[in-house]
């Protein structure tokens, strides 16, 4: 049994997050008392939306997934469920944002729903420079667990 998912969710969940808050508020801060006529109602309200989408992105994040060979463990909160590889249909991985996203499609809806996003763990300390080594080996042995699994004509 391997994770094989990104540590640290708590970090990515609630402390970025809080982090960035903190920042943006100290900027609109240092700018309202250079500009105090203007009106500090708005710039609260940006820092606020801001704060609320990044949690709300996250949110829906896996905590942790665990490679058990033909099944994957995960974990979101108290939630714990087993997911056979050949109950998945699809692995992909946005690059969209700097930690890459990992997405599993089920063929049936599990308690997570029909789809489970978590962060795959970085292909070095340094973070994942090309393609993920988790998703790509990852999309094989779930290709090659549908394909032995399928019945046969």
């Amino acid at each position: 049994m391997q994770r094989i998912s990104a540590g640290m969710m708590v970090v990515h969940k609630w402390v970025m997050p809080a982090l960035s808050l903190a920042i943006f508020a100290l900027i609109f801060l240092s700018v309202y008392r250079e500009f105090p006529e203007q009106p500090i109602f708005w710039a609260l309200v940006a820092v606020a939306a801001g704060y609320l989408f990044q949690v709300v992105a996250s949110l829906h994040l896996a905590d942790e997934v665990i490679d058990c060979g033909d099944r994957l463990k995960v974990r979101r909160g108290k939630v714990e469920e087993t997911i056979a590889l050949a109950d998945i249909k699809s692995v992909s991985i946005s690059y969209l944002v700097r930690t890459p996203y990992a997405t599993l499609r089920l063929r049936e809806p599990s308690r997570f729903g029909s789809r489970i996003v978590f962060l795959p763990k970085p292909n070095s300390p340094f973070g994942t420079w090309g393609a993920s080594v988790v998703v790509e080996d990852l999309k094989q042995r779930v290709l090659l667990a549908s394909a032995t699994s399928a019945p046969s004509p």
